[in-house]
């Protein structure tokens, strides 16, 4: 894996993106409709 890019990240260094696509990633996997606006999903956001 390289680094680099135009913030100099280091190698495996983890962007906001990954940590976005995570919890998104586990929700859909535990079978969350994504589908709807963001507040919307029971179970999903914290109020």
């Amino acid at each position: 894996m390289f680094g680099g890019g135009q913030l100099f990240w280091e190698p495996g260094e983890r962007t906001d993106d990954t940590a976005m696509a995570i919890p998104i990633a586990r929700a859909a996997a535990a079978g969350h409709d994504l589908r709807g606006e963001a507040g919307t999903a029971p179970g999903l956001v914290d109020s």
